[in-house]
C-alpha cells in the first residue's frame, strides 16, 4: 500500500500572524486525508520565544503568552541569531546602495512572542526615543528584523544591534519614517 504526501504550501495571515505549511499523508487510494487542526489552535502551539539568557536587547508587550511575564516576551540577541533565518536583499535608503539582511520576519517573530491575534498596532521605540505606530496588516509579511547588515552584526553606531527594514515589494518602505534602527521594544495595542 503505497501513501500519498499531500503538501499545501503558502502563508495565509490571521490577524498579522504568519501561518505557515501543512503537511498531511494520505493514502493513495484516493481517500480523502484527514483535515487539519484548525487555524487557531496551529497558532496556539506555536514554539514560544525562550526567556533571554543574555542581556535582553528586545522587550515585546501586550503579549498573552510571555517568556518573562504574563505580558511579557525578552528577546536576548543570542535567540534573535537563531531565528534570523531569512536574507533578503534591499536598496537602504539611507545609505543609497543594496545590502542583504538577514532577520527573522515581523510575522513569525510576533506569532513566537505570543503578541494578540486581536492587536493592530505596534507602538516601537528605538534607543534614541524615536517612537512611530504602525499597523500590523501593513508591514507583518514584508517587515523584517534584522540582526546582520551583509553577513556582519549590525553595531549600534551604524543602527543595530536591530534595525526593522522592509522589502521592495512593501508599500510602507518607502516611507522611511518606518526604517526603525536600534529598536529596543515593541508594544502591541488594540
Amino acid at each position: 500500500m503505497s501513501l500519498r504526501i499531500l503538501i499545501v504550501v503558502g502563508v495565509a495571515m490571521l490577524a498579522g500572524a504568519g501561518v505557515l505549511a501543512i503537511a498531511t499523508t494520505g493514502p493513495s487510494n484516493g481517500a480523502t486525508p484527514a483535515p487539519s487542526r484548525p487555524v487557531a489552535k496551529r497558532l496556539a502551539s506555536a514554539k514560544p520565544l525562550p526567556a533571554p539568557v543574555g542581556d535582553a536587547v528586545l522587550r515585546i508587550t501586550g503579549v498573552t503568552r510571555g517568556n518573562v511575564s504574563a505580558r511579557t516576551t525578552k528577546v536576548d540577541l543570542a535567540t534573535l541569531n537563531a531565528v534570523a533565518h531569512e536574507s533578503v536583499t534591499v536598496h537602504e535608503p539611507f545609505l543609497k546602495h543594496d545590502v542583504t539582511f538577514t532577520g527573522v520576519r515581523m510575522s513569525e517573530l510576533l506569532r513566537r512572542a505570543g503578541v494578540k491575534g486581536s492587536a493592530r498596532t505596534l507602538h516601537m521605540h528605538a534607543l534614541d526615543d524615536y517612537q512611530v505606530d504602525l499597523p500590523i496588516a501593513e508591514f507583518a509579511a514584508d517587515g523584517l528584523l534584522a540582526t546582520r547588515a551583509d553577513g556582519k552584526p549590525i553595531p549600534i553606531a551604524k543602527g543595530g544591534p536591530i534595525r526593522l527594514i522592509f522589502t521592495a515589494s512593501s508599500a510602507i518602505a518607502a516611507n522611511t519614517d518606518n526604517w526603525i534602527w536600534s529598536l529596543d521594544s515593541v508594544q502591541a495595542r488594540g
